[in-house]
């Protein structure tokens, strides 16, 4: 079967819905996207939904969900404690410019 690394859930437009799945038995590990209409193995993607992949084989249906990892990915670059962080603020437009960058 897979796994379901990742959820990307557009609501109102369930077309641009995507999931990251990791399939058993793939040599290299690598995930891979898929939309709804994809092939995974002999079952078709039915629909994403937040949290969950739903699919199909033409004989029974499945709902896959989301596995939790106690290990949290981030794209956020750690910051090692006693680091100062300071947060960035929108500087105000100069009065009159009228004009944003």
């Amino acid at each position: 079967m897979f796994k379901v690394q990742a959820v990307s859930f557009y609501p109102g437009q369930p077309e641009r819905s995507m999931a990251l799945i990791l399939e058993s038995g793939n040599p290299d590990g690598a995930g891979r996207w898929v939309k709804k209409n994809s092939r995974i193995g002999s079952w078709v993607v039915q629909e994403v939904r937040r949290g969950m992949v739903k699919v199909h084989n033409g004989q029974e249906v499945r709902e896959v969900a989301l596995e939790r990892s106690p290990i949290q990915r981030t794209l956020v670059k750690e910051v090692r404690p006693g680091t100062r962080v300071s947060l960035l603020q929108e500087s105000p437009t100069p009065s009159g410019s009228g004009e944003q960058e």
